[in-house]
């Protein structure tokens, strides 16, 4: 069978590109052929691929979501001429490429769930609705975990459409309360398939990276903090640079903090940022902005420029940091206790399906602490303390490997009346 993700960015940096690399891999384990479909590709895709701009919510063709809020009536489709002329032609575009290559089953990542490309969306429901394809929706978060949607003047086409609520769609959650707020709000009974480690998250020092810290500027000697995020409020990074400033002065190291992900509007001027910069000056903690040069995966930029891949971030890095308020899964929690990495992260609402299968982690329930920084100090320091990193290591393998979603992934596909060609 051919199956097609559809998203608004792929092979990306991002969480859902990340999430959705996973799906293709073990879609193609299972014996099934995969294209991929997205206004951006943030790097090879690797495989068959088409690319419609208008997916992406960045693309300058794209009526701006913020400019249909700000709009004063209620959202009403058939007097907003410019999202439903624009809905219309992305339809016409995935109807073609679908058929055009013959694809059998749909996979759409979150472009139904959070509505930051509307017209998109509303092409996507129409698709559905009108059409016998089969379609898998895989929601990554929802529209009413944001409050500027929520209250909108969205919210009642919304309700209706996203997700749309039909019989023959098959719907996928990423987490626990997300299925039990599914359930609740619309009567959907989703399928929850947590998120799993990517392998090639595991890094181990190698000759490829053993410059990293030279190349970012960090001594040997000192402490790093890895913060694997993108720079957006929601992910609290004051907290990490808090924590790196009380790590310095408690064990007299130097404490660099080394951010992965760009900052929100993809500029260093971001207000997000400077407020971060200027908060570090203000305590002398040297930050790392590393997304120029860090990516999934290693290559060479323009001019030979060495690309390191996050998990040889890791490879380095002494503790991770993670106090984001809102998640819908984490991905760097799992990540951190494979790499064998102590974790300080804040207990954010969905944090509980990871913690219920036996993680022991450093958990920022007040704030930063002094019982915070104490645990903290313990990891760094005290090998029978380190014990617990070898324990999450294990519960990462017992839940959260790849084999455990290509056994999920079969199981839905069966529900979807595609079965696997040949056995993984």
């Amino acid at each position: 069978m051919k199956i097609a993700i559809v998203s608004a960015r792929l092979t990306s940096i991002d969480g859902v590109s990340i999430e959705a690399e996973k799906w293709r891999a073990a879609f193609r384990k299972l014996g099934h052929e995969v294209v991929l479909i997205a206004g951006s590709f943030g790097g090879e895709p690797g495989g068959p691929h088409l690319r419609i701009p208008w997916l992406d919510y960045a693309d300058p063709e794209v009526v701006r979501l913020p400019d249909i809020l700000s709009r004063p009536a209620p959202f009403d489709l058939r007097s907003e001429t410019e999202v439903a002329e624009q809905a219309e032609r992305i339809k016409g575009q995935l109807l073609s490429a679908i058929q055009g290559e013959g694809v059998d089953l749909v996979d759409v990542e979150n472009l139904i769930s959070l509505p930051l490309n509307l017209a998109a969306g509303i092409a996507l429901v129409e698709i559905i609705r009108e059409t016998k394809i089969p379609f898998i929706c895989r929601h990554h978060d929802f529209y009413w975990e944001r409050a500027e949607l929520a209250r909108s003047r969205l919210r009642g086409y919304l309700d209706e459409n996203f997700p749309p609520h039909d019989d023959e769609t098959i719907h996928v959650v990423i987490n626990r309360r997300a299925q039990r707020e599914l359930r609740a709000r619309h009567g959907i009974l989703a399928t929850r398939i947590p998120n799993v480690l990517d392998p090639n998250m595991v890094g181990v020092l190698d000759d490829y990276n053993a410059d990293l810290r030279d190349a970012f500027g960090i001594p040997k000697e000192a402490l790093l903090l890895l913060q694997p995020s993108r720079i957006i409020e929601r992910k609290c990074i004051e907290d990490s640079i808090r924590l790196a400033a009380a790590l310095r002065d408690r064990l007299g190291r130097p404490a660099f903090l080394l951010i992965t992900g760009p900052p929100g509007n993809g500029t260093e001027d971001d207000p997000y940022c400077q407020r971060l910069l200027a908060l570090a000056e203000e305590l002398a903690v040297p930050v790392v902005l590393g997304w120029r040069r860090i990516f999934i995966r290693r290559g060479r930029a323009e001019g030979g420029i060495k690309i390191y891949a996050i998990a040889d971030a890791y490879a380095h890095a002494d503790l991770v940091t993670f106090p984001s308020r809102l998640e819908g899964f984490g991905n760097p929690v799992i990540e951190a206790a494979a790499n064998h990495l102590p974790l300080v992260v804040r207990h954010y609402p969905v944090l509980d399906d990871m913690l219920e299968k036996g993680f022991e982690f450093v958990l920022l329930e007040d704030g930063l602490t002094e019982g915070v920084v104490d645990q903290a100090v313990a990891l760094l320091t005290d090998r029978t303390a380190r014990r617990v990193l070898t324990h999450n290591a294990e519960v990462v393998r017992r839940y959260f490997s790849p084999l455990t979603l290509e056994i999920l992934l079969s199981e839905v596909l069966e529900r979807a009346e595609v079965s696997p060609l040949w056995p993984g």
